[in-house]
């Protein structure tokens, strides 16, 4: 706004140049019609640099216009990113690698002091999964998340051992705050009645608090026992969890430390069925497969070698 004075020859000294401004401007103010020759915006100009009474009349009255105008243009950038990032925020909510990992080691938190401010995610993870990490980073950064890896040394004093991990976390987002006040009603993590299962969803859920386990009961067979770690949910969310996975034919059980068992073969089978093609390679380790897939075939193997005996 201040260019006219510099194209019309004003002098470089800062003191003679505002000398020079308020002359030009008392000129122009003092003729009438005193705007002649001059553009819109050069007339406010001479008239925000001048200090007489209609000077600073006019002054006040462009500041509030530049000020309504900015309004307006800052509300219609916030509507066009609002409708933007509500599709973004359907996905996210949807989205079965989001929801899988909260359902195990992914949390959401608040910077301390942060009050009702944003928010950021976090993932702790053992340095042998680091493909797990890249699944869960891309899937972050392709909702626009600014996502940050760190390789971190702890000290166990129990053990006496160096423990090395994988840290994946976030920089503090507003998604991440709705996306908190579903998964975090009341500060406590709890599973969300909207969530839907899926095979992706069982995947990432099991490799972040999944495990696998062969139970020698016989020298006839093997029976494999699938544990999903669910302690820091309430028994509400666990249920949840069990109705859903039966929709799939999984059936599952709460032990005494309350965590999901899936025991029974068939659901071993169909369960192991629907990850394999999806788990990372690091985790193929937890791949396990009972000896007979039906309680039928068991009891019929079970008769041959009965009379074999």
């Amino acid at each position: 706004m201040l260019f006219y004075g510099i194209q019309m020859g004003a002098p470089k000294d800062p003191v003679k140049r505002t000398e020079w401004i308020e002359k030009i401007s008392k000129f122009h103010i003092g003729k009438k019609p005193w705007n002649k020759g001059l553009t819109k915006n050069n007339n406010r100009t001479l008239l925000m640099m001048s200090n007489s009474s209609k000077g600073k009349k006019q002054n006040k009255k462009f500041k509030k216009s530049v000020s309504i105008a900015q309004r307006k243009r800052y509300e219609t950038v916030f509507k066009n990113t609002i409708n933007n990032n509500t599709n973004k925020l359907k996905k996210l909510i949807n989205d079965p690698i989001i929801n899988g990992i909260l359902l195990s080691d992914g949390y959401i938190s608040k910077r301390k002091g942060n009050g009702n401010g944003n928010s950021r995610f976090k993932l702790d993870q053992c340095e042998l999964h680091p493909d797990f990490v890249m699944k869960i980073q891309k899937c972050l950064e392709s909702y626009g998340f600014i996502t940050k890896v760190k390789h971190v040394e702890r000290f166990d004093k129990r053990t006496n051992k160096v423990y090395k991990s994988i840290n994946l976390s976030t920089k503090l987002h507003p998604m991440l705050s709705l996306l908190k006040n579903i998964w975090y009603p009341k500060g406590k993590k709890i599973v969300p009645k909207m969530i839907k299962l899926s095979p992706q969803l069982l995947c990432t859920w099991f490799e972040g608090d999944g495990s696998s386990r062969i139970l020698k009961n016989s020298r006839h067979a093997k029976q494999v026992v699938i544990q999903l770690s669910t302690e820091a949910f309430d028994y509400n969310s666990m249920l949840i969890l069990i109705t859903l996975m039966r929709d799939f034919g999984i059936m599952s059980s709460i032990n005494k430390e309350n965590r999901i068992l899936i025991w029974r073969n068939e659901s071993v089978v169909k369960f192991m069925d629907l990850i394999k093609p999806l788990i990372s390679e690091s985790f193929n380790y937890k791949i396990k497969y009972p000896t007979y897939k039906t309680a039928t075939e068991f009891r019929d193997n079970k008769k041959i070698c009965h009379l074999q005996d």
